[in-house]
């Protein structure tokens, strides 16, 4: 439930539950939801603007995780938000490709590999290097959109979004504007405010 408030921009209610989560996560099987509680309320202390907060709190769950011997690679995924929205890129970019050599893949739950590819084009967009966020992005769209999962709906309208800034920074305002439309029929069918906002952010830029 505190995803879905994250994902529709109610992040104040989200906080709530997600600490809720974590204090009530106390028996020996509740691992899963004392990692995901904790990391969940770094995001939305990110996406607060609390930024000392979310990085004490992402540091905490990711060393508590380690200790209990969990895979940390989608707290790690989560942590790097943080150093994306803070422009500390090179930090973002080691804990993207650390995420990705954690053990234990699953063929066929397919989020925590392709968010971390997923972030890795975002970083690349920030870092100014267009052209690898290009081949990224030409590596994964498909692969994404082919997903029976979420991951088709949670990372295609980021995706989407990406493919709008590297039109405008690599093609012409024509093909940025194409793609923030996409982008934005995809997060409103979801209700993803935050990438509506995004596309409709640079789909002004495409008319300037």
């Amino acid at each position: 439930l505190a995803d879905q408030h994250y994902w529709a921009g109610g992040y104040e209610r989200a906080l709530e539950l997600s600490r809720a989560a974590r204090e009530q996560a106390v028996d020996p099987s509740s691992a899963e939801a004392l990692l995901r509680g904790g990391g969940l309320e770094g995001l939305l202390l990110t996406a607060m603007g609390r930024y000392e907060e979310a990085l004490s709190r992402f540091d905490a769950v990711i060393a508590l995780g380690r200790e209990l011997d969990r895979s940390v690679r989608v707290l790690l995924n989560y942590s790097t938000m943080a150093f994306r929205e803070l422009y500390d890129l090179t930090e973002a970019r080691r804990r993207s490709e650390e995420s990705l050599t954690q053990q234990g893949r699953s063929a066929s739950f397919h989020m925590p590999w392709m968010n971390a590819l997923v972030d890795l084009i975002h970083t690349d967009v920030l870092a100014g290097e267009i052209g690898a966020a290009e081949r990224g992005w030409q590596d994964l769209w498909e692969d994404v959109l082919s997903t029976p999962a979420w991951e088709r709906w949670f990372l295609g309208g980021k995706m989407a979004a990406l493919r709008a800034e590297i039109a405008l920074q690599m093609e012409d305002p024509r093909a940025a504007a194409e793609w923030a439309l996409k982008a934005i029929d995809m997060a409103r069918g979801v209700r993803r405010v935050k990438y509506e906002a995004v596309a409709r952010a640079i789909l002004g830029r495409s008319w300037l």
